[in-house]
């Protein structure tokens, strides 16, 4: 299962936090050789899915706990 774990108070955060800032247009940007920050439109909003194992393991090898987990069916609210 994979999934984004982006809380949307934080998302609606950043867009406030920038929506006043124009950006800086770089005239020699190219999709070959640059990224996307430094694109003609840097400010984007990425959402990467991660395994949701990957990320109980993450939580896991920070915290120095095995998590207890509890296995169940597809829930409803699951897309």
């Amino acid at each position: 299962m994979r999934s984004d774990f982006t809380y949307i108070d934080d998302i609606v955060e950043g867009i406030i936090r920038v929506q006043d800032i124009i950006p800086i247009v770089n005239e020699q940007w190219a999709v070959e050789s640059g990224s996307a920050a430094t694109s003609k439109a840097p400010y984007r909003v990425f959402n990467n899915p991660v395994k949701l194992m990957s990320f109980i393991e993450s939580l896991e090898r920070a915290l120095g706990l095995p998590a207890k987990k509890k296995f169940m069916p597809m829930q409803p609210s699951d897309v």
